[in-house]
């Protein structure tokens, strides 16, 4: 018998869903704060790793918990991971009111603020 075990998708309650939008957060503020570093070296944009984000996530929980600002559940690596990888599809990732998933995954494990919002 395998030790790994498969752990199932959670419920689509109020956590998952604020997590899901927080996430969509940082994903545009690291978007924006990068953009703009690589635009002064003459650079193109580039796309925010899974590291970027999850480093933030933990930087943003810590500063908070610092000023008892933070009041959700943390959650472990692997299920935070699972977050991000469900923003980019339809059934689960955030969208605009028009339906246009608000990040799109540009390679393994990159993500982008979806080009379609800015068109």
């Amino acid at each position: 018998m395998s030790a790994y075990h498969r752990i199932g998708r959670p419920k689509e309650d109020a956590d998952v869903k604020w997590w899901r939008q927080w996430l969509v957060t940082i994903i545009f503020g690291l978007w924006n704060e990068k953009k703009e570093m690589l635009a002064k070296q003459g650079w193109l944009p580039r796309p925010i790793s899974q590291q970027e984000i999850l480093k933030e996530v933990n930087r943003r929980i810590y500063m908070m918990k610092k000023e008892n600002l933070w009041n959700h559940k943390v959650h472990e690596h692997n299920w935070v991971e699972r977050r991000v990888n469900e923003l980019c599809e339809e059934e689960f990732g955030p969208t605009t009111d028009e339906g246009v998933l608000k990040i799109v995954r540009t390679s393994d494990n990159c993500y982008i603020p979806n080009p379609e919002l800015f068109q």
